[in-house]
């Protein structure tokens, strides 16, 4: 998941390796779901230290599906247009109508030093649904008690 992120910076297509990614991030709640509320805490835990590995717009990138997913995990629900927690929160979704969030550099910087809008406000967040793959059905190097064979 996190080199799929990586390979949308400054690509000039970037929506195909996204829909691959969203598969990715769908993989990865599938697996999640499968595991006890105590390993998904920690599975979450992990998945901050992995994005932390990587440079920083992934990291950027990813932190509004993690911040969805640990919302879910925590028994919270997105609003209607898929965003929580004033948008700082998202659903990690593979379509779009009208531009992704996910597509747009977190780094770049306007003028007077702000950050460029990540597609939260004019995104009405219309898309097929499609969510976040860990290495193995954990994360990395994690397994659940419904995993394991």
């Amino acid at each position: 998941m996190c080199r799929l992120t990586a390979r949308v910076h400054h690509d000039a297509r970037p929506y195909s390796t996204i829909k691959d990614a969203a598969y990715a991030w769908r993989q990865s709640v599938f697996h999640l779901a499968l595991c006890p509320a105590a390993e998904q805490r920690g599975v979450l835990a992990d998945l901050g230290a992995e994005t932390a590995r990587h440079p920083a717009h992934v990291a950027a990138r990813l932190a509004p599906a993690l911040a969805g997913l640990r919302l879910v995990v925590a028994g919270g629900a997105f609003d209607p247009d898929g965003t929580a927690d004033g948008g700082r929160a998202r659903r990690l979704l593979g379509w779009t109508t009208d531009g992704h969030w996910l597509a747009a550099d977190p780094t770049a910087v306007e003028s007077g030093g702000q950050l460029r809008d990540r597609g939260q406000p004019g995104d009405t967040g219309r898309s097929w649904p499609v969510l976040p793959v860990l290495a193995g059905p954990a994360g990395p190097g994690r397994s659940c008690r419904s995993c394991r064979s």
